[in-house]
């Protein structure tokens, strides 16, 4: 008797399912798709129970990095609505084209002086090229504006203290 292949097996078929991915050449969402159904008929998984929320994930998984980082986020569980999405995403890096990498090279490096100017704005601690805090008054390693010897400007008078108890009133 003679073996006469009819091309591959179900279990090859289900193998490749299982390890079906997008990344897989340049393949769009919708071919991606496609093949995932066409091939989805050979899990022995999905034969015994139709597990919607993990036929999800198992597509999900399959999806190019720059898709899947970007929906895996939601944490849909509805086929159709992670379909819809991931065109929608698929479309968007199309239109942007390669997502830019930003390289710390291209970063202008800032001064001491600068770098203490712009803390002051924002409310943190500035710091010298050495990562050593700064004084605010001064802009000076080693101390911080409240230890500063360098006195700017006036300090407001200090107010009496008044001695009282709890629940004391007093007129002031």
């Amino acid at each position: 008797m003679r073996n006469i292949s009819l091309g591959p097996s179900k279990d090859e078929k289900e193998i490749e399912f299982i390890n079906l991915k997008q990344e897989d050449g340049d393949m769009s969402i919708d071919t991606y798709v496609a093949k995932f159904i066409q091939l989805s008929r050979y899990s022995s998984y999905l034969k015994k129970c139709d597990d919607e929320p993990w036929k999800t994930k198992k597509l999900e998984r399959g999806f190019k990095p720059e898709i899947r980082d970007r929906v895996a986020t939601q944490q849909i569980t509805v086929f159709n609505k992670l379909l819809k999405i991931a065109r929608i995403t698929e479309n968007n890096l199309k239109r942007m084209g390669s997502t830019p990498k930003v390289s710390l090279e291209l970063r202008r490096p800032r001064d001491e002086e600068s770098s203490i100017k712009n803390n002051k704005k924002n409310g943190r601690g500035p710091w010298n090229k050495k990562g050593q805090g700064v004084c605010y008054r001064c802009g000076k390693p080693g101390h911080m504006g409240r230890d500063c010897s360098q006195q700017k400007g006036v300090t407001a008078p200090s107010k009496p203290q008044n001695q009282g108890r709890v629940f004391a009133l007093t007129q002031q």
